[in-house]
């Protein structure tokens, strides 16, 4: 394991505003065991990023997606300073990319007002959806598809979404315009999962979707 360390940290923004983040992290079976432990990586830099550097004010919870019913949360906002064990024991789901229906799973239980004191959200504070992802949805053919089936639910929200793609070809962005509801610059590609584990994609990340 690695670990961040003010000294060491990559330049960032010089302040943030106070928002609540969700990372929807996919852990489909096409990344591979070592794939999904470079997503993991990032989760923790990325966390460890925004506690270092913003202190409260920034806040993260995240969630893991597959097929077969498999969403989960592996950490929610009230558990922040539990977030990198979490993380570090959450299993590879494996199973399919069900990336429509993490957005419906986002929006019942993060957005959904008789819902979110459980997971800690704050009421009173922007919500942004950050999702990580290697492949083309299985559950939306359509972006009508993936509005109908819970993109709908998060956009209609307000909530500003980012998208992050590893490994895909140019068969496969249309659905990162879809999860960021056609908002292009919110989309961020890497040739490889280790790609976004690296510290300073992590902090390129940080800042785009947490500093504006």
């Amino acid at each position: 394991s690695s670990s961040t360390t003010v000294d060491t940290l990559p330049a960032l923004c010089p302040a943030a505003p106070a928002i609540d983040i969700v990372l929807l992290l996919d852990s489909s079976g096409s990344l591979g065991a070592q794939g999904w432990n470079s997503i993991i990586a990032f989760a923790r830099s990325y966390i460890a990023l925004a506690n270092l550097s913003f202190s409260s004010n920034i806040r993260v919870a995240t969630i893991a997606f597959s097929s077969q019913r498999q969403i989960s949360i592996i950490h929610d906002f009230d558990d922040f300073s539990g977030a990198d064990a979490a993380l570090v024991a959450s299993p590879f789901l494996q199973g399919a990319t069900s990336t429509a229906r993490a957005y419906g799973f986002l929006a019942s239980n993060f957005i959904d007002i008789s819902n979110i004191s459980s997971v800690g959200r704050r009421n009173h504070v922007p919500l942004r959806a950050v999702l990580i992802t290697d492949g083309f949805p299985t559950d939306a053919a359509t972006r009508t598809q993936f509005n109908n089936r819970g993109g709908a639910a998060v956009f209609d929200s307000g909530v500003d979404a980012f998208a992050v793609g590893l490994s895909l070809n140019s068969n496969n962005l249309a659905p990162l315009l879809w999860a960021t509801n056609g908002v292009a610059q919110n989309v961020f590609l890497f040739d490889s999962p280790a790609d976004v584990a690296n510290i300073a994609n992590a902090t390129q990340i940080l800042n785009a979707t947490a500093c504006v």
